[in-house]
């Protein structure tokens, strides 16, 4: 009887601690090796996070800049600095350059639980936990460090302390750190942070509830000192201002300023490709999305439009009766997500913050369309649980055995032991002949190519240009070449049938192969 009485009066607490455990579990484990390999992209992040610790430059020779060169047209850079501090404790390893975003979706659970409980109450705080906790957009997000990525954890962070801000104003102050932070995550919200920031604020002037005094200001100067380097990167890179160089920072001009891609004539084309993503659920990239589970299973885009039109409605309903609603201060994150994806043609991870209000409108939806449910049938959140727990145990079977097999071949899972296997094997007086089809950033990561040696050997082969492509850098030749006996070769697992007969010796490395003559 005592656990019983427990259970009941602790019955939220456990379940909290439930679902942001299995949340973790399934984002925290096996994360070097699912997905196996790297992308692209987080390798080049990780590289720069490596040369800017050991060197103090990045691969462009620049000392702790506010956004990377990298490809070319530029990356963005908080990832790359929360990288550092692990690749100091731990070394440059894929589970390391990983880190970041998996601690940032971790306490992600705990932010929207904390935020959904304060703009609703406990039970919309759990059923939006256990979404997200569950959610194949979250969970895949979670696993791979994808800089721009961090976006969607960083708005929440600052929403949230918004929201904690309207009681206690010092809240502002770490609302403006985070909402700053999320800046330097993903250069596509720099003209949409400030039409969020400004939609929030004129709802709290409209129900006068935004009280100025020292901690508003301060939180101003915050946003402020965090925005001001940006706005000087978009002056260089505008040929306004020269290429800023300090001790503490530096404001580089890119090869090429990609700034083109956002447009009004696009709008209508923009607006059915992203209504075409959020209602199929899939862009066709398999490292966001698959066509089996979709970004928030089948049935999600559904109770999301449920959920968008009760809050909307409440939105409107409010505003009329000028009746303040902390849950109101979430639909401006949703409008900052539709207007990107009408102003660029995006994919899944190009308009990510919209994922976020999409959980949020989903668990409205979820938790409305239940209790209507429960006045005929009492144990209908139950059923809804017991449905969503065999949905994601099958999610999870097929993230950990078809998926993890699809997306090592899209990661080149293999490489790094190749790269080792081949400098090994070259000792130093080989040059290593590596296949075009192994980015470069990948090659340079995994031989921790010190950065010196990139810049003064690097040759590219379509300078300038937004995506740079290498030629050569340190003992590493990039193209398919044929087969020399005075060199050692990186190539594709599907090339093996072109290695000649004979004196030649093949390591295979899974989706790479080491070729060379003893």
């Amino acid at each position: 009887m005592k656990v019983k009485t427990f259970l009941k009066d602790n019955l939220n607490k456990i379940l909290f601690f439930c679902i942001l455990c299995t949340g973790i579990l399934v984002r925290v484990c096996g994360l070097g090796s699912l997905p196996g390999g790297l992308n692209q992209d987080e390798a080049f992040a990780g590289y720069e996070a490596l040369s800017l610790l050991r060197y103090g430059t990045d691969s462009s020779g620049h000392h702790m800049p506010v956004y990377l060169n990298a490809w070319g047209s530029g990356m963005n850079a908080l990832n790359t600095y929360l990288m550092m501090p692990f690749i100091a404790l731990f070394g440059a390893h894929a589970w390391v350059i990983r880190i970041p975003q998996c601690l940032t979706a971790c306490f992600s659970l705990w932010v929207i639980y904390l935020l959904l409980k304060k703009a609703g109450d406990s039970k919309l705080a759990l059923t939006g936990m256990f979404y997200m906790a569950i959610c194949p957009w979250h969970i895949m997000l979670s696993r791979w460090g994808l800089e721009s990525n961090l976006a969607p954890g960083f708005l929440l962070f600052g929403l949230y302390f918004f929201m904690l801000g309207t009681e206690k104003s010092k809240f502002y102050m770490l609302s403006a750190l985070f909402y700053g932070l999320s800046l330097y995550s993903y250069a596509t919200i720099w003209p949409i942070l400030p039409v969020i920031l400004l939609l929030q604020t004129v709802y709290l002037i409209y129900m006068k509830k935004i009280r100025p005094d020292r901690y508003t200001g301060i939180s101003v100067l915050i946003m402020a000192v965090l925005a001001a380097p940006l706005v000087l990167f978009l002056l260089v890179n505008k040929g306004y201002l020269e290429p800023v160089e300090t001790s503490f920072f530096s404001i580089p001009k890119l090869t090429v300023m990609r700034d083109s891609e956002i447009s009004f004539s696009h709008i209508p084309d923009n607006f059915k490709n992203m209504i075409r993503i959020l209602y199929q659920q899939d862009d066709g990239l398999y490292w966001n999305t698959t066509q089996e589970f979709g970004l928030y299973y089948k049935g999600g885009t559904f109770l999301a439009a449920v959920g968008m039109i009760i809050s909307f409605f409440r939105l409107i309903k409010n505003i009329k009766a000028r009746k303040f609603d902390l849950f109101d201060l979430t639909i401006p994150t949703f409008i900052g997500g539709f207007i990107i994806g009408c102003l660029i043609r995006v994919n899944v991870n190009r308009f990510n913050i919209i994922h976020l209000s999409m959980i949020i409108f989903i668990a409205v939806g979820l938790k409305t369309i239940l209790e209507q449910l429960s006045s005929v049938y009492r144990y209908s959140f139950h059923a809804a649980a017991a449905v969503y727990i065999i949905v994601f145990a099958c999610f999870i079977n097929f993230y950990t055995t078809t998926y993890k097999n699809q997306i090592s071949i899209y990661f080149q899972d293999g490489l790094a032991e190749a790269v080792e296997a081949a400098e090994d094997i070259s000792g130093g007086q080989k040059p290593i002949c590596v296949d075009r089809c192994f980015y470069y950033p990948k090659i340079m990561f995994f031989s921790q190519l010190p950065v010196a040696e990139y810049t003064e050997t690097v040759e590219y082969s379509n300078y300038p240009n937004a995506f740079l492509d290498v030629n050569k850098c340190g003992p590493f030749y990039f193209g398919n070449y044929e087969f020399n006996p005075n060199f050692v070769y990186i190539v594709s697992s599907e090339r093996i049938s072109d290695i000649p007969a004979g004196e030649w010796e093949v390591i295979e490395c899974k989706s790479a192969l080491v070729a060379y003559v003893p």
